[in-house]
């Protein structure tokens, strides 16, 4: 064994880290024996001789970038560099905890957003616990200084929340792909005609249900099936019918789910995909199901909210009032009222999810429309919640509580929520009469 050879030398072209490298599988080899201070003396010969423990926390440095796979080729530029390598763990608590070289500037390295991505982690899907970076200034190719940061992060997984960017780009792909990008035109419209309501509540867009728990499957492919075949099939059977509008209302708890996996009472709910897919699929859904509409007549696209999805509701409307701010034939009422009021000749229709009011519904449109209840006829209630049809008259009041289209849950099916016929409604009021007919889709 040697202490000091030719084999020490360091050869043309070899670069720093290489270098350093070769020196360590040496020693590890028993091929030479030399301290760490002699190994920085022979790496920077230029530069005088440094104390022991100066040149064991430069070798620190070197030895954390060392295991990089694009090292080499970084260290041709500035022969040492910051390096892709991250040591991680996985606490019992969820969190996740990461160390990595930086290389970055004195504002970068408390920017959260730079150190997650330094990091290797979304910055839609975690948040920072704690971070601790220490700097080194290190000997550099050709004299200069090379600053870094050792970074030790602490990162949580955020829940299942929405990711915005994810969302846009979505969107954007889908407006590319989607065919009727331009306005369309009503075939079927013709003023002081009829309306035509349809009523698609409580889908559940995302639940899901497997058929070994639940007797039958349930996701948000076959939400999409039933919501666009059911659109499909009442403009087919109307087909030649003329309409003053249509009254599309979103809503009513047609995700199933808020950002966290709960409904907004934090009952926890399962769920067949992210929140952000969750949410994209369920928006070009609805946009597909619009345009359907709109080829009938123009359509008021109403927000009325559920107790399962209330702010996520909201969110969609307000990208769909986005999505359509230049159509003449779709306007979106996006307003978060819990009960909203449509009054059409001698009709005064409520809208309202129908957790919340009980009872008291059978005199709130007296009073709280009260200058349209005096000048109509006919006055109804369009409800959903429940999943099952009914109908009740009080106090001059015909509430309509619509079926659900959706498939029993776990809970739901556990707990023997499961007669009910899954089926949607559409309702054509005229404007003189009152409602004239009621349709229905099947499941």
């Amino acid at each position: 064994m040697t202490r000091l050879s030719n084999i020490t030398l360091r050869k043309d072209n070899e670069g720093i880290l290489s270098y350093y490298k070769r020196l360590k599988q040496l020693v590890a080899d028993g091929d030479i024996e030399l301290e760490k201070s002699e190994i920085y003396s022979l790496l920077f010969p230029s530069l005088e001789l440094v104390s022991a423990d100066h040149a064991r926390k430069s070798l620190r440095v070197l030895d954390l970038v060392l295991v990089s796979e694009d090292s080499a080729s970084i260290c041709e530029m500035s022969d040492m560099a910051p390096t892709n390598r991250v040591s991680t763990s996985i606490n019992n608590d969820g969190t996740q905890s990461s160390s990595r070289i930086v290389k970055s500037d004195d504002k970068q390295i408390k920017d959260c957003k730079f150190l997650l991505e330094a990091h290797g982690y979304s910055t839609g899907e975690w948040d920072i616990v704690s971070a601790k970076n220490s700097i080194y200034d290190t000997q550099a190719k050709g004299g200069n200084i090379l600053t870094l940061y050792s970074s030790k992060i602490t990162v949580k997984p955020r829940k299942n929340e929405f990711d915005y960017e994810k969302m846009l780009k979505s969107l954007e792909e889908f407006a590319k792909s989607y065919v009727p990008s331009r306005e369309i035109t009503p075939r079927q419209y013709k003023y002081g005609s009829e309306v035509l309501v349809p009523c698609l509540f409580d889908v559940h867009f995302a639940k899901l249900a497997d058929i070994d728990e639940c007797g039958e499957k349930y996701n948000y492919k076959i939400a999409k099936q039933r919501v666009l075949d059911s659109v499909r099939g009442y403009v087919n059977r109307l087909s030649g019918r003329t309409f003053e509008k249509v009254i599309f209302v979103i809503g009513n708890d047609f995700f199933n789910s808020e950002s966290n996996g709960e409904t907004v009472h934090n009952t926890k709910q399962d769920n067949d995909s992210r929140y952000g897919k969750m949410f994209n699929k369920g928006v070009e859904t609805l946009i597909e199901a619009i345009d359907m509409l709109a080829a009938v007549a123009p359509v008021d696209v109403m927000l009325v909210q559920g107790n399962h999805s209330l702010y996520t509701e909201f969110y969609a409307s307000c990208v769909l009032g986005a999505w359509y701010k230049d159509s003449n034939i779709v306007h979106v009422d996006s307003t978060p009222s819990a009960r909203k009021y449509v009054k059409f000749g001698k009709n005064l229709l409520g809208f309202t999810h129908g957790s919340e009011e009980k009872d008291r519904i059978y005199g709130l449109m007296q009073c709280e429309a009260a200058a349209d209840w005096g000048v109509t006829t006919t006055h109804e209630w369009l409800i959903g919640h429940l999943h099952c049809e009914g109908v009740v008259e009080k106090n001059g009041v015909v509430v309509r509580r619509i079926p659900s289209l959706t498939s029993p849950d776990a809970w739901l099916y556990k707990t023997g929520y499961t007669m009910s016929k899954k089926r949607t409604m559409a309702f054509i009021y005229d404007k003189e009469q009152g409602l004239m007919e009621t349709h229905y889709i099947n499941i």
